[in-house]
């Protein structure tokens, strides 16, 4: 019988890199990734607290563009977004923020607590706690420290716990449909419970030898990758 010597292979690890751009050396070139997930992150133009008077859009995302080594991918998601993660291996988009055109909805004025309420937001979270929800607004400043009500201000915009509605302060009108016409155009983002998901086409992303640069343009990149040794 033929005797071998016994082979010792090196360890395999799956060091982990995060952050607006991950870097990182491979020992060789063309292995995939471990892993690779990527944040969507709606955003907000301008500068200073939302308000009727300082307006500032919101901004979501269609497309997704993953740029690894200098080489662009564009992933388009069908519907514009305001927040999830993406799997770029599985091609698994989930869903965590949506955003809704403020003038769409039916106001109810509430003249005991000077405020208006939204219909039923059928996607909304039921967040248990008032005023705690992850919510942006282009023209109302967001309240989302579960702050008594009497601290609330005038021109602000919060959950209204586990009702599945929005509640506004807004102290130039008493008139839900005056409201809803003077919002028209105006966005909130705000948190979805059960998160969505959406099949989109993955992303393979094989390595260089040597430096490897890897990033998004909606947010934040966490990447694994084979090491050897």
């Amino acid at each position: 019988m033929a005797m071998y010597p016994c082979l010792s292979l090196p360890p395999l690890s799956f060091p982990t890199v995060s952050g607006a751009v991950c870097s990182f050396d491979s020992q060789y070139a063309g292995l995939p990734l471990k892993s690779h997930s990527v944040a969507v992150v709606g955003t907000q133009s301008g500068s200073g607290t939302p308000s009727p008077s300082n307006p500032r859009a919101l901004n979501g995302w269609s497309a997704i563009t993953i740029t690894a080594n200098s080489v662009p991918t564009v992933i388009s998601i069908g519907s514009t977004i305001y927040g999830g993660n993406y799997d770029a291996v599985s091609g698994v988009l989930t869903v965590t923020h949506k955003g809704v055109d403020l003038g769409s909805l039916i106001w109810t004025y509430q003249s005991q607590y000077s405020r208006f309420i939204s219909n039923v937001i059928s996607d909304i979270s039921d967040v248990p706690n008032v005023r705690t929800m992850d919510i942006m607004c282009s023209c109302y400043q967001t309240i989302k420290d579960g702050r008594p009500l009497a601290q609330v201000p005038d021109y602000s915009i919060y959950n209204s716990g586990s009702s599945k509605q929005l509640s506004i302060h807004d102290s130039r009108y008493t008139d839900g449909t005056d409201l809803a016409t003077a919002l028209s155009g105006q966005y909130a983002t705000y948190l979805i419970r059960p998160t969505q998901t959406i099949q989109l086409p993955p992303v393979r992303v094989e390595t260089l030898g040597g430096v490897n640069n890897v990033f998004a343009d909606t947010g934040d990149t966490e990447i694994s990758y084979i090491k050897l040794g």
